[in-house]
């Protein structure tokens, strides 16, 4: 099928030529991880037809190629069939080259190179009368498992404390650490826009009900990007969507309370370790060595001194991160 386009009197029609490409390919990355990439090659005939008095030198390939209404707009346009109506919504024009025929100088042939980015596996088009709304592009997640630091100060085994030597009461030099393994999800999906406000809403906030299984405020999310995308589903029906991504990271940080592990998520955890605490008659008094040398002690949310199984401290936490209600703008 062709389309026209009418630039400073001169009339360009564009035709999709049958011989384009398709390859995909599929590799391991880190931890084994699939990844997918496809890649496909559109080739247009683009004949120029003055409807005056114009030359061939009235024109040119940077003319051509920046026809927008005619050709795929490079990193906007995603793939479109015009003789199959199958558009691939996450394969994106990545590459355009003009190049004028010797022979005839109203004869141009554009190559447009669509690409997507590292799948997990295959994305295959979708017939593009089909897609109506943002929604019935299904997202793309991908996933992937890091890990943070967090200062232990009861042993996992034992249960005893280990954060100072015993008997002096010295706290290490270096402290004893753990790593809290992180999940992170990172969602693509389409929306119809996003503003500024809203990029702000949803980034560094914290899920405010139950997500992807887990309790509130063990989720944080971040968008990351957010691409101008035209998606053309037939020959006189192009949508321009916002294509989003988005951080959505878990967090299995906590402490150990009694041997019990507390998950305290994206909250940020103040062990109540002092050198100094609130005596018996209120007042303030500070933490000494029988050698009357000052140390720290464990001590309560009220300040008095924390009394009996000592092996470990309790915890102030405080809510770092605003809340925000993700199944109103996540799809995945």
């Amino acid at each position: 099928m062709a389309s026209t386009q009418t630039y400073n009197n001169i009339k360009y029609t564009a035709r999709l030529q049958n011989g384009g490409s398709y390859r995909s390919s599929g590799s391991y990355g880190q931890g084994g991880a699939r990844l997918s990439q496809q890649t496909i090659e559109q080739t247009y005939h683009v004949h120029a037809e003055p409807l005056g008095t114009e030359e061939p030198h009235d024109t040119n390939e940077h003319i051509v190629g920046c026809l927008y209404n005619l050709l795929p707009v490079t990193m906007k346009s995603v793939y479109y069939d015009s003789d199959s109506g199958l558009v691939n919504p996450y394969a994106l024009c990545t590459s355009k080259s003009i190049n004028r025929n010797k022979d005839n100088p109203w004869l141009f042939e554009a190559k447009c190179t669509f690409q997507t980015k590292s799948l997990e596996t295959e994305n295959c088009t979708v017939q593009g009368s089909t897609l109506a709304t943002p929604t019935d592009i299904s997202p793309e997640v991908t996933v992937s498992v890091g890990s943070t630091s967090r200062v232990l100060y009861q042993d996992l085994d034992t249960g005893e404390q280990s954060f100072m030597y015993p008997e002096i009461d010295v706290r290490y030099t270096n402290p004893v650490q753990t790593d809290v393994p992180n999940l992170t999800l990172t969602i693509n999906q389409y929306e119809a826009a996003v503003s500024y406000a809203q990029i702000l809403e949803r980034s560094y906030v914290t899920n405010s009900s139950a997500y992807g299984g887990f309790a509130a405020g063990m989720w944080r999310c971040i968008v990351k990007n957010v691409s101008d995308v035209d998606v053309q589903v037939s020959e006189t029906t192009t949508f321009n969507w916002a294509r989003v991504t988005y951080e959505v990271s878990l967090s299995q940080d906590g402490y150990y309370d009694n041997g019990s592990f507390v998950n305290s998520g994206w909250a940020h955890q103040v062990p109540l370790i002092a050198p100094k605490y609130k005596d018996g008659s209120g007042d303030v008094v500070p933490f000494l060595h029988p050698s009357g040398e000052p140390k720290m002690g464990f001590i309560t949310s009220s300040g008095t001194e924390k009394t009996g199984a000592n092996n470990f401290p309790d915890y102030i936490l405080h809510r770092k991160y605003r809340t925000a209600n993700f199944s109103s703008f996540l799809q995945a």
